[in-house]
């Protein structure tokens, strides 16, 4: 389903639109800013954190705005970033290792845990948002909605039940963080 939104029409031109606002709006501005004061800072950090707007904005329709110039850590944002960081680890170290201190919960695991729990919370509340939009929507009628990926996926027919999407939040939380984690650092890292 993912794949044929993607592969719309509507939606190139909404990427579009959406990394173009991004650029000028956020990028360009925080560059200048740079440039001028003579600062130096981390490439791939001002990318990383430009592909994670974007990812946001384009799935969940949420902009965190994290391309200024203080540099601001969200908690979700730092959340997402721990997350990361841990399911490298356990790329890193011996299986029994990590499954021991999941076990345990310490180290990596216990940060893990509660980095889930805190990106977890910043999903759900997108989604409880995005559901109530779309209620709201269908009883004032309006045809025109913002456009993102979550709501593209949750106004699909054969998930909508009497204008209540019937998927659970943890099955649209999964979608999200997956769709998030494939924009944010591949694109960032690139």
């Amino acid at each position: 389903m993912m794949h044929s939104i993607m592969k719309n029409s509507k939606f190139e031109l909404f990427l579009m639109k959406v990394v173009q606002q991004k650029v000028v709006a956020g990028l360009i501005p925080l560059l200048n800013y740079i440039s001028k004061s003579n600062i130096e800072v981390d490439l791939q950090e001002i990318f990383k954190r430009f592909t994670f707007d974007n990812s946001c904005l384009m799935v969940l329709g949420f902009d965190p705005i994290s391309l200024l110039v203080e540099f601001p850590k969200r908690t979700y944002e730092k959340a997402f970033d721990e997350i990361e960081e841990a399911i490298l680890y356990r790329h890193i170290v011996p299986n029994w290792c990590w499954k021991l201190q999941r076990c345990l919960q310490i180290g990596q695991e216990k940060k893990l845990r509660k980095a889930w729990d805190a990106f977890d919370r910043f999903l759900n509340q997108c989604i409880a948002s995005k559901r109530e939009e779309l209620l709201s929507r269908e009883k004032t009628h309006l045809e025109e909605a913002k456009f993102d990926l979550l709501t593209a996926y949750m106004m699909q027919k054969e998930i909508v039940n009497m204008g209540v999407c019937s998927k659970s939040n943890k099955f649209l939380r999964d979608i999200a963080f997956n769709l998030i984690a494939a924009g944010s650092d591949t694109m960032g890292a690139g």
